[in-house]
């Protein structure tokens, strides 16, 4: 019977999953955000010896400072280039097609449309069914706005919300399942301080080689490049190709130059920048973290690509932790043995 009730409960969770699977990930990624929020109060409440709530209410204020004055400096420095960019990108496009279409071996590939919007679109759910109806644009907005919620929540209570998900198994279960989701927190907190070190990076490296080797608006090539840094394998591809577009038409020497750019700012980071910032975490399989990153991509859109690696990190912890070492590796108690002896004895016997 206990099997029954156990394999219902995993099929009940399964349909949750699947049905609900755009909302849980903006939970996921709203729990991710949560724990550096959570780190921030804690230490500025440490600092200036107040409440940890109150130490949150600073932090976002600050947070709210440090967005005025990125969109100033955005106003101000980036504005200009960024619509530059936008308005040289279908100009750059069209003569590298031009060019491919003077190549025979590359005829075909001239006649290919790729819709990026095909890889870009939820699938099911209520917040993708939101998203059909209210449109793209308004349906992020909503979607941004549950997550900042969310995360602020949890960021203020963590316990409270912890507490919940610890009652929900047996009592014995609760101390080792507590130790998991704070190693697993920790895990999160360290990757996202290993992001934020890789973004800069590639962002510097990108902006002043571009510069250099004469690409316009590299300034916000570059933006764009330490942006999309966040994103795993998915993210240099991303902002290789504007950059690539752009080389196109000085030649294809600067493709080149912009290409083996790319190839270095990222190889620095990964082999010399990264192994220093994620020493303390489990490196990602690549492989595992692209598998992640085309399923949920093609299930929850843009988020379910962002998102992807964290996942992984935090199933990692999760996986080793409760299903390797507490199942699968886990050394038989004294009633085991003794059962295994006595079947043992029960064997020579006849």
């Amino acid at each position: 019977m206990r099997g029954v009730w156990l394999a219902t409960g995993i099929l009940l969770a399964l349909i949750v999953i699947v049905t609900l699977h755009d909302v849980l990930l903006v939970f996921f990624a709203a729990a991710i955000f949560a724990v550096p929020l959570r780190a921030g109060a804690t230490a500025i409440a440490r600092w200036l010896h107040i409440p940890a709530g109150a130490g949150l209410v600073a932090l976002m204020v600050a947070i709210v400072l440090a967005a005025a004055a990125v969109l100033w400096g955005w106003e101000t420095i980036l504005a200009g280039q960024v619509a530059q960019l936008i308005a040289a990108l279908p100009a750059a496009a069209d003569v590298g097609a031009r060019a491919l279409r003077e190549e025979p071996w590359a005829s075909r590939l001239a006649q290919l449309r790729i819709d990026p919007g095909v890889l870009l679109t939820g699938a099911g759910g209520l917040v993708g069914a939101l998203r059909s109806v209210l449109g793209g644009t308004l349906a992020g907005l909503v979607d941004l706005a549950i997550l900042i919620f969310a995360a602020v929540c949890f960021a203020a209570e963590p316990r409270t919300y912890v507490g919940g998900l610890l009652r929900l198994v047996p009592p014995q279960r609760r101390a080792r399942l507590d130790a998991v989701l704070g190693e697993a927190g920790t895990t999160i907190s360290l990757w996202l301080r290993a992001r934020v070190i890789s973004m800069i990076t590639v962002g510097g490296l990108s902006g002043f080689g571009l510069g250099a080797l004469g690409v316009p608006d590299a300034v916000a090539l570059g933006v764009l490049a330490g942006l999309l840094a966040f994103i795993p394998n998915v993210g240099p591809i991303a902002a290789g190709l504007p950059a690539v577009l752009l080389a196109a038409p000085l030649g294809w020497q600067h493709v080149v130059g912009v290409v083996v750019l790319f190839w270095l700012a990222h190889a620095i980071d990964d082999f010399f920048v990264i192994p220093v910032a994620e020493r303390r975490i489990v490196r990602l399989p690549p492989a595992l973290t692209i598998a992640t990153q085309l399923v949920l991509g093609l299930a929850s859109g843009a988020l379910g690509i962002m998102m992807a690696a964290p996942f992984v990190a935090v199933a990692i912890v999760v996986i080793r932790r409760l299903v390797v070492e507490d199942v699968i590796e886990r050394e038989p108690g004294p009633a085991a043995d003794s059962v295994s002896l006595l079947r043992l004895e029960k064997a020579d016997a006849s």
